[in-house]
């Protein structure tokens, strides 16, 4: 792939060439050098992501705020930022009820044209959302396994769980 251009986001400096130490955020780098880290969109201490992806070049991504090692991050809302413009946005809450309510990881199906983010801490347990790309809402979709999902150029979507087993999950019933 040599200097082809992918994208990233990390919780530390290490490894930017043109960031000062604490920042840390999104990146690009390339595949020749996947080490030299490009900071793009830089943040400094307090800000994290739990779940994050790309869509027609524009992330979306569920940030937090930490404030304390004695207290829950705090819910920031949904941001989108903007690969082509630098344009970032809020667009809406993904928090709900209950503080351990928690996205784990996004995907986004290229082929349907939605994003499907894996939560737990939810009554319904480990499920898929489905993520509003306009309000930043989580509307809940199935039952699932783990806390990694994955969809492919095919609208499949899949799931890892927490002993390594790689599931297919069928949407409409949440058959693994």
């Amino acid at each position: 792939h040599g200097n082809r251009t992918f994208y990233g986001f990390f919780l530390t400096n290490e490894h930017f060439n043109n960031a000062n130490y604490p920042e840390y955020g999104f990146s690009k780098q390339t595949f020749a050098y996947p080490g030299d880290n490009e900071l793009l969109l830089g943040y400094d201490g307090t800000v994290g992501m739990y779940a994050l992806t790309c869509a027609e070049g524009i992330y979306y991504a569920c940030p937090y705020k930490f404030s304390s090692s004695m207290a829950e991050p705090d819910a920031l809302p949904v941001m989108t930022y903007n690969l082509a413009n630098g344009l970032v946005e809020e667009i809406g809450d993904w928090k709900q009820d209950g503080a351990t309510f928690k996205p784990s990881d996004m995907t986004y199906d290229i082929l349907n044209k939605k994003i499907y983010a894996i939560c737990y801490g939810s009554e319904e347990g480990t499920g898929i959302y489905e993520l509003s790309m306009t309000d930043g809402s989580l509307k809940f979709v199935c039952k699932a396994r783990g806390g990694v999902i994955a969809a492919d150029a095919n609208g499949r979507v899949f799931t890892i769980d927490h002993d390594g087993w790689l599931y297919q999950i069928n949407l409409t019933n949440g058959v693994a």
